[in-house]
């Protein structure tokens, strides 16, 4: 039997509600999969925000209750230690953040970096969040359209880039893409929000590639939906 596969999350916060019922689905047969596959234990690393990681990580965990022989373990890593983190959630968030805290069969809290005034440097956080992701992931789960012409650094897109240039040098992995539209936000002249529903034609569809020796020790039929 192989070694442990780790699977690392990423993908976007404001996910468009029509799209997720096959978002989810697809979501599903993913760890299905991935819980009979021939490694020792799979570990899914999420950083836990609101959206894609905690689907991911929902999914995980109902795929645990539903077959308890699975292979699957639920990793939370946290872009900062807890009670820094929970700033960045809504007080409902918070809730639902700490419930599947307390189900998760391990906890990281990356170390903090802190600015000259004392402060905490978050979007710093969020860069080794990805750093994290991108050097301990065998297999990288994004959830997102595919759209680039945007990048933040510690978001989707630069997890996503990192980790394929990573591959594309040598490194050998996978990367699995569950097409995900976003809302994405706008402000007119007078500074209001609004959010408008990004076009995807199949919301839900998965893709694969495979880099390096990957294609010698994960079988495409693992990941890609079979029902």
């Amino acid at each position: 039997m192989m070694k442990s596969l780790v699977v690392g999350v990423t993908g976007r916060r404001r996910i468009v509600p029509e799209s997720l019922p096959q978002i989810e689905r697809s979501t599903r047969i993913f760890m299905e999969n991935l819980g009979q596959c021939a490694y020792q234990s799979v570990v899914v690393c999420s950083g836990m925000a609101i959206g894609a990681d905690t689907l991911a990580a929902r999914a995980v965990l109902a795929e645990k209750e539903r077959a308890p022989e699975t292979k699957l373990r639920l990793r939370a890593v946290l872009p900062m230690p807890l009670a820094l983190y929970l700033d960045d959630f809504k007080r409902e968030e918070q809730a639902e953040l700490r419930a599947i805290l307390e189900r998760c069969d391990e906890v990281v809290e990356l170390p903090c970096n802190v600015d000259e005034s004392g402060a905490t440097d978050r979007a710093a956080q969020y860069e080794k969040l990805r750093d994290y992701l991108v050097a301990e992931s065998d297999v990288l789960l994004a959830y997102w359209s595919g759209n680039s012409s945007v990048v933040k650094k510690g978001g989707t897109v630069d997890v996503v880039l990192s980790k394929a240039q990573k591959l594309m040098a040598g490194q050998s992995g996978a990367i699995f893409c569950i097409a995900t539209p976003e809302l994405l936000r706008f402000k007119n002249c007078d500074g209001v929000k609004t959010y408008v529903p990004e076009e995807l034609p199949e919301p839900g569809r998965c893709s694969l590639s495979l880099f390096g020796d990957a294609e010698k020790l994960l079988s495409p039929e693992t990941f890609l939906p079979r029902n």
